[in-house]
């Protein structure tokens, strides 16, 4: 076994680590025993084990003379001993396993992640930050971290088939959490290699194949490249569609979480007319260009307010100024893609984590002012983006050329 502290961690932890999902254990006998052997076993004093094997001597010697109540009475000091710690742990188990749950380290900290319906969705229902980590214990199959004693955590356990792997996530993932946040100035976030290979794989699986991306120059949070997936023969519109913003977790409240399974996670696409001019000289243009801004604007907000974005939500400018000259839409609406709007479209990332993906809507003054009355319309019945849908007969039957329609201002201008 091999425990490491604040003082002891590694001066220098290596900077190739992403998050590494673990496993749980494989019974509960194997969870207590474990729990026992790193938290009563290893981490007491030695007082505290000297005292541990002279009570369980003494409940076989008297158990041998034949005095089975004074057995039974330091049957019971032990108890009171370790009593509630073990009664804890079986309860954690039990919860874990009921929820099928799963252990994460992740750079924000370590978590347990719940598993719905074989992965097809992930929540996470515990996590804390590495700051609060007291140390990190490594066995041979297993590792346990302890939460100081003013977290609102107490433990996580870990099982893995490569521990080497894990042991250098774990420290390197701790020691640079405690790293001063301005040494280097703000770093972006971004997904690892293999959760950008899957998000890429995700994209042309489900909206099509792409050969061109927009790459972000400066990215202050988070890196956003654009998916360009040209028109097909099944889909004669372009597809821009994001590929960095679910590398933020968003701050999405636990009862959204828990009660309608919302991911923390969200990409966005927009859909546009096959003869959109999307060619680099072209984007110098706002009136071209506004779609992508308008993405990259919906990305940020959940950075800038330290919120949410979800089906329904939406964005405008504070000055209900156009997104571009002779352009009628100021403000934008977060579907789901089409054809069926109202279909979650969502990955589930390997590392435990789920990614919502919204088609962005523009909207005029007018219908986002419709929508926001209905939004303190105590009477209304409907969600203010179905009341909106409904109120100006968009055709939610045939989306796309309903969409496709909605670019038509560009023959007047």
């Amino acid at each position: 076994m091999e425990r490491y502290t604040i003082n002891t961690l590694p001066v220098n932890p290596t900077e190739d680590f992403q998050d590494m999902r673990c496993t749980s254990a494989p019974s509960r006998i194997e969870f207590l025993w474990c729990a026992i052997k790193s938290n009563i076993l290893q981490n007491a004093t030695t007082i505290g084990k000297v005292a541990l094997i002279l009570v369980l001597i003494g409940i076989i010697v008297m158990l041998v003379a034949g005095r089975p109540w004074k057995a039974l009475t330091l049957l019971a000091v032990l108890t009171l001993a370790y009593g509630k710690f073990l009664w804890n742990i079986n309860k954690l188990y039990s919860n874990l396993h009921s929820s099928d749950c799963f252990p994460v380290l992740t750079s924000e900290g370590p978590q347990y992640i719940m598993d719905i319906n074989n992965g097809e969705r992930y929540i996470r229902i515990e996590s804390a930050p590495w700051q609060e980590v007291e140390s990190i214990s490594f066995y041979s199959d297993f590792l346990v971290i302890e939460m100081k004693d003013e977290s609102e955590s107490g433990f996580f356990y870990m099982w893995t088939n490569d521990m080497g792997k894990a042991k250098q996530t774990a420290l390197s993932m701790w020691r640079k959490a405690l790293e001063p946040k301005d040494k280097n100035g703000t770093q972006p976030e971004y997904y690892s290699e293999t959760e950008t290979a899957e998000v890429s794989d995700f994209i042309e699986d489900t909206f099509g194949e792409y050969a061109e991306v927009f790459h972000e120059i400066v990215s202050p949070d988070i890196h956003i490249d654009i998916a360009i997936i040209p028109p097909a023969e099944n889909r004669n519109y372009y597809t821009l569609c994001t590929m960095g913003v679910g590398a933020h977790r968003m701050n999405v409240p636990d009862q959204y979480r828990y009660e309608y399974l919302l991911a923390e996670r969200a990409e966005l696409l927009i859909y546009l007319p096959a003869d959109w001019e999307l060619a680099e000289d072209s984007l110098s243009d706002e009136r071209n260009y506004w779609p992508i801004r308008l993405l990259k604007d919906f990305a940020r907000m959940p950075i800038r307010t330290d919120s949410w974005v979800a089906w329904g939500h939406s964005l405008s400018h504070s000055d209900s100024e156009p997104f571009a000259d002779n352009v009628p839409y100021n403000s934008a609406l977060l579907l789901c893609p089409q054809p069926d709007i109202y279909d979650r479209i969502s990955l589930p990332l390997s590392t435990g984590k789920s990614v919502d993906f919204f088609q962005v809507f523009p909207l005029t003054s007018e219908e986002m002012e419709y929508k926001l009355r209905c939004a303190n319309d105590e009477e209304c019945e409907d969600s203010p983006a179905d009341a909106m849908l409904e109120h100006f007969e968009m055709d939610r039957e045939h989306w796309i050329e309903y969409v496709m329609n909605r670019f038509n201002y560009r023959k007047n201008a």
